[in-house]
């Protein structure tokens, strides 16, 4: 009843759209939801996210959920995700991905998720990392480990807004570590991300595990960029 009340008074409100959730609605409304553009590259062989990674590195699987485009509904709730201290989007958003997998059986033999790390610098500054919220819905939805602790990057890196492909990559060339190596022995490792531009962040993080004996190695985001 106190928490109708305060509703009433200050009304929880949908982080894409700003009009006032309903009881049973958490961050993001239902028409939200259901309007969000969806990829359906799990479905597709050689996806665009795939092909990103082809010459490079062989990897099991690579998929993005949702289109992301310019003042769009999905920009909008990132945004708040990155840079408005709101975590459960994060969560709720991870959630999503990991109901519409759980229902397809996408990812069905994956035996631990694994989000992109922050350098501690920005972990402190931003108080959580956007890609580990994202990762702890995810695991949740398919029953699955999700480690923090694998996967650390050792460099500090600046932003990767506006820099060129080529920039991007050596902005995080050699960026990672694996910790506990050993521990991954024979384990799928998925590597979960918020939005996958030119996926030179992801490759870097996939490269390192690709070097251990014995790992397989798929990675997700909720969003890429398109144009």
């Amino acid at each position: 009843m106190l928490e109708a009340f305060l509703s009433l008074i200050y009304p929880h409100t949908c982080a894409g759209c700003n009009k006032t959730l309903h009881p049973h609605e958490d961050c993001v409304c239902l028409q939200c939801k259901v309007q969000l553009p969806r990829t359906y590259f799990e479905r597709q062989t050689g996806n665009f996210i795939e092909k990103l990674f082809w010459g490079k590195m062989e990897i099991e699987r690579a998929s993005a959920h949702y289109f992301f485009h310019k003042d769009s509904t999905i920009q909008r709730l990132m945004h708040h995700l990155k840079y408005d201290n709101k975590p459960q989007i994060g969560i709720v958003l991870g959630k999503m991905v990991g109901a519409d997998w759980l229902k397809k059986g996408y990812f069905s033999d994956v035996d631990l998720i694994v989000p992109i790390p922050l350098h501690e610098k920005k972990l402190r500054k931003r108080g959580y990392n956007q890609a580990a919220e994202i990762a702890k819905g995810m695991a949740e939805m398919l029953d699955l480990e999700m480690s923090t602790h694998h996967l650390i990057r050792t460099v500090y890196t600046d932003t990767q807004t506006r820099k060129s492909t080529f920039d991007r990559w050596q902005n995080v060339n050699a960026i990672f570590q694996i910790n506990q190596p050993h521990t991954l022995k024979n384990k799928h490792v998925l590597i979960v991300d918020d939005v996958v531009t030119t996926g030179s962040t992801l490759q870097a993080a996939a490269f390192e595990l690709k070097a251990l004996k014995d790992v397989k190695v798929s990675v997700a985001t909720v969003a890429v960029a398109w144009t």
